[in-house]
């Protein structure tokens, strides 16, 4: 079985999830924000979110402010299905992995997708490539109490119990997914 993070792995996110956390962050300090300054603190582990990110970079720099406003404003930039025409950022993501390669590997294994995205999120991306009828199952963050998300191994359990299978590869590009891996005792690719 193969389990694949989508943001870094399936999705290049530079100019869609990572330039809302920017986004979001100019917009309530007025300050633009390094890419690098991103990626430090993702590689600190716990931060998988990245409402969570975005609000650990805002009061790193001394703005203090709540989850529902920040989760309103990133979501102003980066996901509103209300828009018609561009959705947000997200219309900016391009596909890693060809497309033809998951028909390829959908012949021979189950494909999930294990990602902290919300679910419509994840399916509206998975749609817009042509890819979502190659999974065969998407653990996505409304799947796991706030407390079991990644790098959690709850959601890599889910996985088990759904396939009966203890044969799993893990494909994913932080910190937090090489976590969730080996406490969930699977094979990590990162």
């Amino acid at each position: 079985m193969l389990v694949f993070d989508l943001d870094g792995v399936i999705f290049d996110v530079q100019n869609s999830y990572r330039s809302a956390i920017a986004q979001t962050f100019k917009d309530f300090s007025g300050k633009d924000l390094n890419q690098d300054l991103i990626q430090q603190a993702k590689n600190l582990g716990g931060l998988n979110c990245d409402w969570d990110l975005t609000e650990f970079l805002l009061k790193r720099h001394s703005f203090d402010i709540s989850k529902d406003e920040i989760i309103k404003v990133f979501q102003k930039f980066f996901f509103n299905p209300e828009n018609e025409g561009s959705k947000g950022l997200i219309d900016n993501e391009k596909i890693i992995l060809d497309k033809n390669g998951f028909e390829k590997l959908s012949k021979s294994y189950d494909i999930i997708a294990f990602t902290g995205r919300p679910r419509d999120e994840a399916l509206y991306s998975l749609k817009k490539f042509g890819i979502l009828k190659y999974f065969n199952l998407i653990i996505a963050k409304e799947d796991l109490p706030d407390d079991k998300q990644k790098p959690n191994p709850y959601g890599l359990q889910i996985i088990k119990s759904y396939a009966y299978c203890n044969d799993i590869y893990y494909f994913g590009d932080t910190v937090d997914d090489m976590r969730c891996a080996k406490r969930g005792n699977v094979r990590a690719i990162g």
